[in-house]
C-alpha cells in the first residue's frame, strides 16, 4: 500500500539538482520507497536534493530516517541499513551534531510537518526553504566574474618589483 506519491523533476544548471515532491503520508510503509529513489537519483549522478514537503500530511520516524539515509548519500558515505533498528536511529542522533548539510534542503513543510522536524531537532540538519527558485540558485552560485585582462609586466617593473621586496640591511644605532 503506497502512502506516499513522490514526483522526480530534474533542474540542469551550474549543477544538477533533484526536486523530489512529496505528497501525502512518508511512514514506515513508504519510507522504503523515498530512500529508493534517492539511491538511484545519487547513482545517475544527482548531488543536490530538494524534498518539496508541502502536500505531505504525516511525518513518522520512519520517514525522518529516509530524509537522513538521502543527507547520507549526498554525503558520499554509506547510509546505515535502513531496517537495521536502532542503529539506523542512532546513526541519524550522531548526524545532528554536524549542522546543516549543504547538498538537501527541505521545501516549505506545512506546518504540522515542520513541527514534527522541529521536535525531532531535524532542523539542526536540514535547511527549510520556502521559495524553490531562490534554493535552485542556492545550489549553483553565481559563476566568478572574470577578471580583467593581464598584460605581461614590463621587466624592469619586474626589477624593481624584486628589489622593493628584498629586504636591506638596517644600521645599528652607534
Amino acid at each position: 500500500m503506497q502512502t506516499v506519491n513522490i514526483t522526480v523533476i530534474q533542474y540542469q544548471g551550474r549543477v544538477q539538482v533533484a526536486l523530489l515532491r512529496l505528497a501525502g503520508k512518508l511512514d514506515g510503509a513508504s519510507y522504503l520507497e523515498l530512500i529508493g529513489k534517492a539511491k538511484k537519483l545519487y547513482a545517475n549522478g544527482s548531488r543536490h536534493m530538494i524534498f518539496d514537503l508541502a502536500q505531505l500530511t504525516h511525518l513518522t520516524s520512519a520517514g525522518m530516517l529516509a530524509l537522513h539515509q538521502a543527507a547520507v548519500l549526498l554525503r558520499g558515505e554509506t547510509p546505515p541499513d535502513p531496517e537495521g533498528g536502532w542503529a539506523a536511529y542512532h546513526a541519524l542522533a550522531d548526524d545532528l551534531q554536524r549542522g546543516i548539510q549543504s547538498q538537501i534542503k527541505l521545501l516549505a513543510p506545512s506546518p504540522h510537518v515542520l513541527q514534527v522536524l522541529e521536535r525531532a531537532g531535524l532542523t539542526a540538519l536540514f535547511e527549510i526553504v520556502t521559495e524553490l527558485d531562490t534554493t535552485l540558485a542556492a545550489f549553483a552560485p553565481a559563476a566568478a566574474k572574470p577578471s580583467q585582462p593581464t598584460r605581461p609586466t614590463p621587466r624592469y617593473l619586474r626589477a624593481l618589483n624584486s628589489a622593493a621586496r628584498t629586504p636591506r640591511p638596517t644600521p645599528m644605532p652607534s
